[in-house]
């Protein structure tokens, strides 16, 4: 439990301020100074900026976790004033307890005074329920100033004093503060945008009394409309309600969607999504395609909860032959208890026969902690078709005899098994790319013991080499281990890079 601003910020800081760099260096490296597709495009922005988003995390099973945010943002741009209006929503939920139920909302306005001097007026409301504060509303006078002011890049500065009114820990209270702030946003060629804020409010009458906020994300576009937004947010309290921690520290990603926004600086969204829709070249013949994925998900404070998963996943296709191997795994803690432990390894060569014909032979293996699988061993011989094979599109079926050995809730076992699998990938886009694989697996002996696993994902392009992915998984096992669910489910979002 954290009782002081989280070290964890500047790290995730750090790497989202880099991966933003990356992004930016990985596409503006095609572009020589002037961009021609921008000349005569023609597409008037309009004074809006207005994107609504949401994020979720799930996980459903042996532990049930789920985590839902959802906000809005919106930003008015004028000749000599700005509007910035801002709503959002944050809730989890764990085995049925609540552990997160905040709703914060805010305003900004500002009046230029000269190119970079203005005058605003702010103003924001919180309600956060774990936090116990029923409700906390601010208003500010601030004078601000622009260090830096581009087409690309914003940097500005704030202060001024103002008064605070709230309720919380069952006290009702209302003072004098004073508010220093910081916003800097920065938008790469490609339609990335990095973006970072920082307040601080001190109490007037006592400056050990003060609230810290800070938050810093990245916007990538997939389409005209659709980006994927990952922030860091952290809010200090110096002087929490009692038995609450001054400190929560929350990651939050998600779908963004744009009502009405501005485009790139030297590109507009029809030319992007022009870019966007041609194919991505497939891989030479006989050479091995590699990704390493991290998945992530981060919550701490008032309530801790975390999730680390990732793994790396290899191929290679020729005219004659494929083969492939992974290994993944995960971990999490809800509050302390462990909610994810698991490792997977698996192997596949397959040779051509005549084609969309082909045989192979696979060894899969699981350990899952929770679910109380020590260990499940599969190897098995198949026949499989390609009912699709293009460079863009490959989706196939597959079955075939194979042994089981497990070691499953304490009890060791071993039984002739079947095995299916099918498979689909397709890549939609040079930066979308999606798959899907549902697989079964059958004790011969016993047609009432099986095991059905699935997965989707999408891969959304940041550059050439990295991606930010999403993957639904589902477990299935018709005869868990005593005290272990049916069905586990996880939902999780995170990095991917292709090498």
């Amino acid at each position: 439990m954290l009782n002081r601003p989280n070290t964890i910020v500047a790290s995730l800081v750090l790497a989202l301020t880099g991966l933003a760099a990356y992004a930016g260096e990985g596409t503006a490296s095609h572009s020589s100074g002037k961009n021609p597709v921008a000349t005569g495009c023609g597409h008037d922005p309009g004074p809006w900026d207005t994107k609504i988003y949401s994020g979720l995390a799930l996980t459903q099973g042996t532990v049930d976790s789920l985590t839902l945010n959802a906000g809005i943002l919106a930003k008015g741009t004028w000749t000599a004033d700005e509007l910035m209006l801002m709503a959002d929503y944050l809730y989890g939920d764990t085995q049925g307890a609540t552990t997160n139920n905040a709703f914060r909302a805010g305003a900004q306005y500002n009046h230029l005074l000269t190119d970079r001097f203005y005058l605003g007026l702010t103003s924001g409301f919180l309600y956060d329920e774990i936090a116990d504060v029923d409700y906390r509303v601010n208003l500010y006078p601030t004078l601000g100033y622009y260090l830096i002011k581009s087409d690309t890049t914003k940097l500005a500065i704030e202060a001024g004093a103002g008064y605070t009114w709230q309720k919380q820990g069952g006290i009702t209270d209302a003072y004098t503060g004073a508010r220093f702030g910081e916003r800097f946003e920065h938008t790469f060629a490609s339609g990335a945008k990095v973006y970072q804020l920082l307040e601080y409010l001190p109490r007037i009458d006592d400056w050990n009394d003060y609230l810290l906020t800070a938050e810093i994300g990245l916007d990538v576009p997939v389409t005209s409309k659709l980006s994927w937004r990952t922030a860091v947010r952290d809010a200090y309290d110096s002087t929490p309600a009692l038995g609450r921690e001054a400190n929560d520290l929350t990651l939050l990603t998600g779908l963004s969607y744009a009502l009405g926004a501005a485009p790139a600086p030297n590109k507009c969204k029809v030319c992007r999504a022009i870019e966007a829709s041609k194919p991505a070249p497939p891989p030479p013949q006989g050479t091995w395609l590699t990704t390493g994925s991290i998945g992530f998900a981060l919550s701490s404070g008032n309530a801790d909860n975390s999730l680390l998963q990732g793994g790396i996943d290899t191929v290679r296709y020729t005219d004659g032959d494929e083969a492939r191997f992974g290994i993944g795994g995960g971990y999490g803690e809800i509050n302390g208890k462990s909610n994810v432990q698991n490792f997977r390894a698996g192997a596949q060569y397959n040779m051509v026969l005549a084609s969309p014909l082909y045989a192979g032979l696979r060894a899969d293996y699981l350990h899952d902690h929770i679910a109380l699988v020590d260990y499940r061993v599969t190897p098995a011989a198949v026949l499989g078709a390609y009912l699709v094979k293009t460079d863009a599109t490959k989706l196939s079926i597959e079955a075939g005899p194979g042994g089981t050995f497990q070691k499953q809730g304490g009890v060791s076992d071993s039984f002739f098994s079947v095995i299916a699998q099918q498979r689909l990938e397709v890549a939609v886009n040079g930066r979308t790319k999606i798959w899907e694989s549902v697989g079964g697996l059958l004790n011969t002996s016993d047609t009432g013991d099986y095991i059905i696993t699935a997965e989707a994902g999408v891969d959304l392009k940041v550059s050439t080499a990295l991606s930010f992915r999403v993957v639904a998984q589902n477990l299935y096992d018709a005869q868990p281990a005593a005290g272990a669910d049916s069905n586990e489910f996880r939902l999780t979002s995170g990095l991917a890079i292709t090498f």
